[in-house]
């Protein structure tokens, strides 16, 4: 109950499914989820961005900050090669 959680989509493009949310607000957290679907392409790249963005904005020192990167699919689009995806998250 005393977490945060956020949700990044991405397919073609990124964007936030689910705004920074209490744990407490369960509702909200799995309406977000369940209203998740496989789409078109799989930007993961776009994904990575706009998830350590909002991650970035949530980032509270001293506490345990992560981002979960799911996938239904193999990146397609934007930077699709694992090495530079990698190197991007070690920052």
């Amino acid at each position: 109950p005393d977490d945060t959680v956020a949700i990044v989509v991405f397919t073609s493009n990124a964007w936030v499914a689910l705004n920074p949310t209490s744990g407490r607000d369960k509702r909200a957290i799995l309406d977000a989820i369940y209203s998740l679907y496989p789409q078109n392409s799989t930007n993961a790249d776009a994904g990575l961005h706009l998830g350590y963005d909002v991650a970035m904005e949530m980032y509270r020192p001293g506490d345990i900050n992560r981002i979960i990167m799911c996938s239904d699919g193999m990146a397609n689009t934007g930077t699709t090669a694992p090495d530079a995806l990698v190197e991007f998250a070690r920052g």
